[in-house]
């Protein structure tokens, strides 16, 4: 029974709230083996509890590291989970049948698949690029190279696209084991300035002079930047403005009546205020786990120190105690 078990308690409605919370305890307690029990779930959220992007995250996990789960299911807002063996390399595949975010599953399994002692490799179908989460366009071109360099091995394969509602996307993911410990990393300075930023405009079952005039608009920001226009096939129509170069990517999502000026206008004033900083504040948030699990110290310079990194840093603390300090916008781990 779940009673006579020790394992760490974890309010689900502190700080942000989010999802986050869940998939974060779920890296670590199949890498550290360690318990937990989580409950209010998502509470801070217009509808709580879990959703099929949230489910399959935990079952990703459960199946990696063989683990005993209580409350997964639809809308749950309570979790037991708890592994009981190793973690387990080879072929998975985790299908999400809507536009759930593929973003997430990867932020929960890559950690998970890195400290397996062999090769892994992972199909996930559901959404490529859906609102409130990483893109696949943002893993591949800014999120994995920052983790490479701490010693994470892994690649990303596009498939196909998937946009909102009917998602259907696919990607591949292969993990290599991690070259451990992992290192630690220093991002408190700009980047090279002769690092010049490129855009990707994804245009599908839309019309062209859509990313056309997303493109003028971009060189009128942003004069030195090369613009890829991407026009894949996929089962619902989607329109993506991403732009990054090294540690920084903004991306905005088109809608429904919103003209496509004003699609770029917002990626690019997103992207000019983040490169300010030596990494965007999505992927401030992200490292952290990263930065706890290497045993070197590791600094990072951000334009604001949000909720979610203050929540992430809480939950990161409940498996592994004290190991991070602040110092004005600085997030230090300590050795």
């Amino acid at each position: 029974m779940v009673d006579s078990i020790k394992y760490i308690e974890i309010d689900g409605s502190v700080g942000s709230g989010g999802g986050q919370l869940l998939r974060t305890a779920l890296s670590l307690s199949a890498i550290l083996k360690k318990p937990f029990k989580i409950d209010k779930i998502r509470a801070n959220r217009p509808k709580p509890g879990l959703f099929p992007q949230h489910l399959m995250c935990v079952r990703a996990a459960q199946k990696i590291c063989n683990a005993k789960v209580e409350g997964a299911k639809l809308h749950s807002t309570e979790l037991f989970f708890e592994p009981k063996g190793d973690i387990k390399p080879g072929r998975h595949e985790f299908l999400v049948k809507t536009a759930g975010s593929i973003g997430l599953i990867i932020q929960t399994v890559l950690p998970i698949l890195s400290f397996a002692k062999e090769e892994s490799s992972a199909r996930i179908t559901g959404g490529t690029h859906v609102t409130f989460s990483p893109t696949v366009s943002y893993i591949d071109k800014v999120f994995l190279p920052a983790v490479q360099k701490m010693g994470i091995q892994a690649e990303l394969k596009i498939k196909r696209y998937g946009f909102y509602p009917k998602g259907g996307g696919e990607v591949e993911l292969f993990v290599k084991p991690a070259e451990l410990p992992l290192k630690g990393i220093n991002l408190t300075k700009l980047m090279n300035a002769e690092d010049k930023p490129k855009a990707e405009i994804l245009l599908a079952n839309l019309s062209e002079h859509i990313a056309d005039r997303e493109k003028s608009i971009i060189k009128e920001y942003l004069s030195d930047i090369s613009v890829e226009i991407k026009k894949p096939a996929a089962f619902s129509p989607g329109n993506i403005v991403f732009i990054y170069k090294e540690n920084v990517g903004a991306t905005t999502l088109g809608e429904r009546g919103v003209p496509a000026e004003e699609v770029a206008k917002k990626a690019c004033e997103e992207f000019i205020e983040q490169s300010k900083y030596p990494l965007d504040q999505h992927l401030s948030d992200q490292l952290l786990l990263y930065m706890a699990l290497s045993k070197e110290r590791s600094e990072i310079l951000v334009h604001k120190i949000t909720e979610h990194a203050k929540t992430n840093i809480w939950l990161i603390e409940k498996f592994m105690g004290r190991i991070f300090d602040t110092d004005g916008n600085k997030i230090i781990r300590k050795k």
